[in-house]
């Protein structure tokens, strides 16, 4: 399965988020006041779950935010999770530290199995940069190593997040739903891997089985 890490410095003064991989969902964190909150569309099942010691919002701090006055922010020494449900096959987004900042910030994500997908380091101090994850993305850390005691002077910030689903029939990632998919569904459903766990119960089981077959027969 392929997996590509890009990251692009970008000026801070570039205008607005140019999106060449058609992203399915984007969103620059505007009006979103939340510790943990979700981006995407809960009612087909396709979302990007904010938490961790991080926020979505406004604190005045005009460098934090490449389009508008809001972003999501993490906190010094903490660590902001995004996790995607189904996971993500390519993950877009803008991220940098402040211009004070004395320590760098670690962008990491991983698949379903918690391997490593890529992973990103921002320097202290770092302008935006575009950061790219393609592959098979269940979820990405975001840890903040600035060590200053006024949180304020050393959060980091993301902005114009995008993000597009995989397709839940494409098990290989090709592109495509064929017998190479249902054969390796059935390889993952027969040996309890957490990969055929369609619904998120926490279990294999026959409605696992049957939404795989109701994504197949839809195709990519």
């Amino acid at each position: 399965m392929r997996a590509l890490v890009l990251a692009l410095v970008c000026a801070a003064s570039s205008g607005a988020f140019a999106d060449p991989h058609d992203q399915r969902y984007f969103s620059s964190f505007e009006g979103i006041e939340s510790s943990d909150f979700v981006l995407g569309d809960v009612n087909v099942g396709e979302t990007a779950h904010f938490s961790g010691d991080a926020f979505s919002g406004f604190r005045g701090i005009f460098e934090l935010y490449r389009t508008g006055i809001f972003g999501w922010m993490v906190r010094p020494q903490g660590t902001g999770v995004i996790e995607f449900d189904p996971p993500a096959k390519e993950a877009e987004f803008y991220a940098r530290t402040r211009s004070i900042a004395n320590g760098p910030t670690t962008i990491t994500a991983f698949d379903e199995g918690g391997a490593m997908v890529g992973e990103v380091t921002l320097p202290a101090p770092s302008a935006w940069t575009l950061v790219l994850f393609q592959g098979r993305i269940a979820r990405i850390e975001v840890f903040n190593g600035d060590t200053h005691a006024l949180e304020s002077d050393g959060m980091n910030s993301m902005d114009d997040f995008g993000f597009t689903p995989v397709c839940l029939a494409d098990i290989d990632g090709d592109g495509d739903a064929d017998s190479d998919d249902f054969f390796g569904f059935l390889d993952l459903f027969v040996a309890g891997d957490d990969r055929a766990d369609l619904d998120g119960d926490g279990d294999r089981d026959a409605d696992d089985f049957f939404l795989y077959l109701d994504a197949f027969a839809a195709g990519c």
